[in-house]
């Protein structure tokens, strides 16, 4: 049994990001769906949008908790985007001159630093 998310409302959406990313593989954030199947045995998978935590949820929540936590983890994401941009830019001061890394020194969320 398998599920992915691609949904910024997700707890686990940014490991999902980065197993799309990484492995152009679905994932739900802690397995990809790749590895959740065995070969020959019956799969099932969820079309739904469901990460691996949302199973663990209450049935019965209410718009308000839902709509704070969509609203929680969308402001996780932006906040997690902003020290990304940052990380870059330091990594870019600090390469020119200061003599440490030097061109192609590594990659930082994709991009060479």
């Amino acid at each position: 049994m398998h599920s992915s998310t691609t949904s910024k409302a997700s707890f686990l959406y940014l490991a999902a990001a980065y197993v799309r990313r990484r492995y152009s593989q679905a994932s739900d954030g802690l397995v990809a769906c790749c590895d959740a199947e065995v070969p020959g045995c019956v799969a099932v998978r969820f079309r739904a949008e469901q990460d691996h935590c949302d199973c663990v949820f209450p049935r019965k929540v209410d718009a308000a908790m839902l709509d704070r936590h969509r609203a929680e983890c969308a402001a996780a994401v932006e906040q997690w985007g902003q020290v990304t941009a940052e990380a870059l830019e330091k990594a870019k001061r600090d390469k020119s001159g200061s003599g440490v890394g030097g061109e192609g020194a590594g990659v930082l969320y994709g991009q060479t630093v």
